[in-house]
């Protein structure tokens, strides 16, 4: 029979509808099958494409596969101008057949161009006067017995350890090679290469991609790498690509970590791309393992994570034990960290190791001596790390060294020798050190960070927390003379609790960054606690400036920046010396959010900050010696509270704005009489719409707030006291029996304009 066609414009294929096979018999899922023909068949003119795999069922279970052309058993089959495209299966089969094609095409089929196999006791021939096949296989027989190819052009590759022949007329694909005393073999996966292969051979791997994936019964692992060899890609500028499937193995035992594990002394990986294990459970996966192994080099390769995979998750090299001496990484492209533990590099020629050339979409690691129960040894030697480019991780780390011993971390001078010789993304670049609880124990940690977040500008170093830097002060010898040291955050959000603990002649300025002209916008979430050490008397400062406290998305009232309790005992430690200047304090409406709060303090000066949705600006018990300049509350409840039995010392307030429904100044508690003390107010707007009439003066809320031990002159000049209820106090007194006692000098105040201004006051005060 002979069926001619018009080209490629006449399409054979199948149809929609899908069906199982239960004839218990393969035959009925390829587009055209010639069986048992003795005849001439002639297919000429035709194209023939989409053929799939079929579900058996019935008599006989399994899959009938898809082929475009299947000719089985038959004596005389000659294909003119057929092209056989995007197949399950194979573009043509030739079982048991004699066929004869010209201007054969095949392309897009699952298994290879053409397959050719002896399926009964006829033998097979195939002859291919000319045509295009552009599968990486191209001509392929599975058992190579009573099979004859004719094919010009074409030379046959024997694939050791199967029954395999290939032909090709190119370069081979999916192929590993290895030549020695001008013989040369071919081998079907990497592994079988290796496990052939003799020490110091070079491996060569065809363009492909490669799923190294072992599995023999139990035996199941990933590349494994146990002989002194080269694995090089036998095209550079058509690399190979290595796979590797979790799902088949399904298990993290042993050789089950790893793309590849190196295993031998003296191995060689050269241009080669290298994919973690896709399906595996974690992101925490090594690429590239290398165990013990000396002297390894991995080079002009690129090893990035499988799909799925956090992009810069994975580590792309990790060496680990102290056979480790000298190892070469250079010249690859590494979509994930070079880590090194456990001692690696300690081995032989351990100062000959070396890092260079490299792109790093993430850090350099050293882990020394750990308690994790995996990291016995220390670091003994550091590579010499040059040329790369590192862009570190996603939380800007380029080089980590951690060890439980700090003596044994990477040294400040290693560490500038790699800023000064590698390419790194633009910003600042420190040195930060601190320490951290590592399974029960302490981990010292130095790293190089870009744009670490917190800068000792008096020390000249970096940390990456705010209190890292204060703890960082607070360990220094004492100083014989007062010294500041100022500390510096960089813009960003920090969600941190931090305590100061004063210190003799130690002064702390904790501020934004400023470069010269404004601070820059730094917020802080946390509270900070003063603890002044019990050093009452101490002439160490403190100076807190520059920043946003935003605690409107808490669910609790804090006081913002407060003071520190000893317990056994103590209930305060006497915080003295205190500026807060240039902030911004935001609060919750709900609940109660003090500003700034102090017990037995000396020394305040709060100036030039703002306060929103605030219970107050400040709670200062019992504190002496306290200004208040240019400070501002909206949307919130009170401003300040002086709660002090005796108000010791003098108070001043100047451009102070208020605007709530609580009080804006209140002195005093209890039913003492006036302190021989002062209290200036001016320049300032202190508004309340809180009711305060008579029946309010025990406990009352409005502009000013007169109570037991309130200073007994007060002083107010170019401002505005009032209240904005029609019949509420401007001031008020609590105390009946301090009516007249109080001194009063008001000029230019806009009182409210009722004439109910003073409240529980002498008339003569009041007029």
């Amino acid at each position: 029979i002979n069926i001619i066609g018009t080209g490629d414009s006449t399409v054979l294929t199948k149809g929609s509808k899908q069906w199982t096979n239960s004839t218990g018999s393969k035959g009925y899922a390829s587009i055209i099958t010639i069986v048992n023909v003795e005849g001439e068949v002639k297919l000429e003119n035709i194209k023939v494409t989409g053929a799939t795999h079929i579900d058996m069922t019935g008599p006989v279970s399994g899959t009938d596969y898809g082929s475009g052309i299947n000719v089985v058993s038959s004596s005389n089959v000659t294909l003119n101008n057929v092209t056989s495209t995007d197949n399950d299966g194979a573009g043509l089969i030739v079982n048991s057949s004699t066929v004869t094609a010209t201007n054969l095409k095949t392309s897009g089929n699952g298994w290879y161009g053409v397959n050719v196999d002896k399926a009964d006791s006829g033998a097979a021939i195939f002859t291919l006067n000319s045509g295009e096949l552009s599968e990486d296989i191209q001509i392929k027989s599975d058992k190579s017995v009573e099979v004859t190819v004719n094919a010009l052009g074409y030379i046959p590759y024997k694939i050791e350890g199967t029954t395999e022949t290939i032909w090709s007329n190119r370069g081979l694909r999916n192929v590993a090679i290895i030549t020695k005393d001008e013989e040369t073999k071919y081998y079907r996966t990497i592994q079988a290469a290796i496990d052939a292969a003799n020490p110091s051979d070079t491996i060569l791997v065809a363009p492909g991609e490669y799923d190294v994936t072992y599995v023999n019964e139990s035996d199941k692992h990933y590349l494994l790498i146990n002989k002194p060899v080269t694995i090089k890609a036998a095209d550079i500028k058509n690399k190979p690509i290595l796979t590797a499937d979790y799902s088949k193995v399904n298990s993290q035992a042993g050789n089950q970590q790893q793309t590849v594990h190196i295993l031998a002394d003296n191995v060689t990986l050269d241009g080669l791309v290298i994919y973690s294990i896709k399906n595996y459970p974690t992101d925490w996966i090594k690429v590239v393992e290398i165990t013990n192994a000396n002297n390894v080099t991995v080079k002009n390769c690129e090893i990035q994570g499988a799909e799925g995979v956090t992009e810069g998750a994975t580590t792309a090299i990790y060496l680990g034990g102290t056979g480790i001496g000298k190892y070469t990484i250079e010249d690859n492209l590494l979509d994930g960290a070079i880590v090194l533990a456990n001692g690696a590099g300690n081995g032989e020629d351990g100062d000959q190791a070396s890092i260079s050339g490299n792109t790093i979409n993430a850090s350099i690691s050293f882990t020394g001596k750990t308690n994790s129960g995996w990291d016995h040894n220390h670091m003994e030697n550091y590579p010499t790390i040059s040329d790369n480019t590192i862009n570190g991780t996603a939380n800007n780390m380029l080089i980590n060294s951690r060890d439980s011993e700090k003596d044994m971390l990477i040294s400040d001078d290693t560490l500038e020798y790699i800023m000064k010789n590698n390419y790194f993304p633009d910003g600042k670049i420190g040195i930060v050190s601190d320490k951290y609880e590592y399974f029960n124990s302490t981990l010292y940690r130095k790293r190089l960070m870009l744009n670490p977040p917190v800068y000792n500008e008096s020390q000249n170093t970096y940390h990456m927390t705010i209190q890292d830097a204060i703890d960082a002060v607070k360990d220094l010898e004492t100083p014989n003379s007062p010294t500041n040291f100022t500390i510096s955050v960089m813009p960003g959000t920090y969600n941190e609790d931090i305590e100061i603990i004063q210190q003799e002649n130690k002064n702390i300025i904790l501020q934004a960054y400023n470069d010269g002209n404004k601070y820059a916008d730094v917020t802080l979430t946390g509270t900070i606690k003063i603890n002044g050490n019990l050093r009452s008397d101490g002439n160490e400062t403190i100076t807190i400036r520059g920043f946003v406290f935003d605690h409107s998305n808490k669910n609790e009232g804090v006081n913002i920046i407060g003071y520190s309790n000893l317990g056994y005992g103590h209930d305060n430690t006497y915080p003295h010396n205190i500026t807060i200047e240039d902030c911004d304090f935001i609060g919750n409406e709900a609940k109660t959010t003090v500003a700034v709060s102090v017990k037995q303090g000396k020394s305040y000066i709060i100036r030039n900050y703002k306060g929103d949705s605030l219970h107050s600006l400040g709670q200062f018990y019992s504190t002496n010696n306290i200004t208040i300049e240019n400070c501002s509350i909206s949307g919130g409840k009170s401003g300040f509270n002086f709660n002090q039995s005796t108000v010791e010392t003098d108070i001043y307030i100047t451009n102070l704005v208020f605007n709530g429904n609580g009080y804006g100044v209140r002195i005093g508690t209890g039913n003492s009489s006036p302190a021989p003390t002062k209290i200036t107010i001016e320049n300032s707007s202190i508004v309340s719409s809180a009711i305060c009439e008579e029946e309010n003066l025990n406990d009352p809320d409005t502009a000013i707030v007169l109570r037991g031990g309130a200073p007994k002159t007060i002083v107010i000049s170019n401002s505005t006291i009032k209240n904005s209820n029609v019949d509420s106090y401007d001031i008020a007194n609590t105390v009946a029996d301090n009516k007249s006692a109080y001194t009063f000098e008001f000029t230019d105040v806009d009182f409210g304009e009722d004439g109910k201004n003073l409240g529980q006051l002498s008339d003569a005060i009041e007029e």
